[in-house]
């Protein structure tokens, strides 16, 4: 069972070269394999590490994002399907408002 959770992002930012994250959006989330940081899923489809759980200095990119919902997956398989609905349904959503449905 994998622990999903989603965020929004509160400000644009930059992490590495596959690290888009734009303010407004929404971005799903998950635990690391050893347990200690969390992923974060880019524009560019490409999972960023942006918090890690050992001690450090500095300003860890999490805090930017607030916390929307949580959602349990059986596999890496449901995941995949529940990223791509979700990614249809926002396009879905964007071509309604651009019509003034």
């Amino acid at each position: 069972m994998i622990k999903v959770k989603k965020h929004a992002c509160t400000i644009d930012m930059h992490l590495g070269k596959n690290g888009t994250f734009l303010a407004g959006n929404q971005y799903w989330s998950k635990l690391t394999k050893d347990g200690t940081g969390i992923l974060m899923l880019s524009e560019e489809k490409q999972w960023v590490k942006v918090a890690s759980f050992k001690m450090t200095t500095g300003i860890q990119p999490i805090i930017y994002f607030t916390f929307v919902d949580t959602l349990f997956v059986n596999n890496k398989r449901e995941l995949n399907e529940l990223i791509e609905t979700q990614e249809q349904e926002d396009f879905k959503y964007e071509w309604m408002e651009a019509l003034g449905l």
